[in-house]
């Protein structure tokens, strides 16, 4: 039997994405760490990363933020 519910097909392809983007993110670190080293490499994925995420997402208001003491 095929199920042809819309959502369950959705949630295969995400899944079946997150498996892919999981293997290519592995293969990008070894990549890395073999010409800048292990933490270099580690430390560069992150910041670019980071980067980009602040570039889509936008930096946090730290206005926003509760104030403590």
């Amino acid at each position: 039997m095929q199920d042809s519910n819309p959502r369950f097909n959705h949630a295969t392809l995400v899944g079946c994405c997150a498996v892919l983007m999981w293997s290519v993110t592995v293969g990008l670190f070894r990549s890395v760490a073999e010409i800048f080293g292990s933490i270099a490499g580690a430390a560069m994925i992150f910041s670019v990363a980071g980067l980009f995420a602040n570039r889509i997402i936008g930096a946090p208001r730290l206005k926003t933020f509760p104030r403590y003491g």
